[in-house]
């Protein structure tokens, strides 16, 4: 199912973006809570996507949503599906490009 639409909506920024699932069965690696970077905990068979805005930090913890149809319906809902997490290059990348 590649290519499947996705949308993101909500964390600290509020704002909506939506993309496309480029890859099933990935393994990332994410930045423990309160280690600066340092540790990680490594998570398998995660859906890799890629959103049609850049990444931002605000989308942080945002469910992700599937567009399905109800059979016999006319009406569309959206199905959480999980949500947006930070792997550990996009941190080292986001505090090697911050200003602070």
């Amino acid at each position: 199912m590649p290519g499947v639409g996705f949308c993101v909506f909500g964390g600290a920024n509020e704002k909506m973006t939506c993309g496309a699932i480029l890859q099933f069965g990935v393994s990332i690696n994410v930045p423990k809570p309160k280690t600066k970077g340092r540790e990680s905990v490594r998570f398998y068979h995660v859906v890799k996507v890629q959103m049609i805005d850049d990444y931002d930090k605000g989308y942080l913890g945002a469910p992700v949503y599937i567009a399905a149809r109800i059979p016999f319906a006319t009406e569309i809902i959206a199905a959480p599906v999980g949500q947006v997490v930070e792997t550990t290059v996009q941190y080292k990348g986001f505090q090697k490009n911050s200003k602070i």
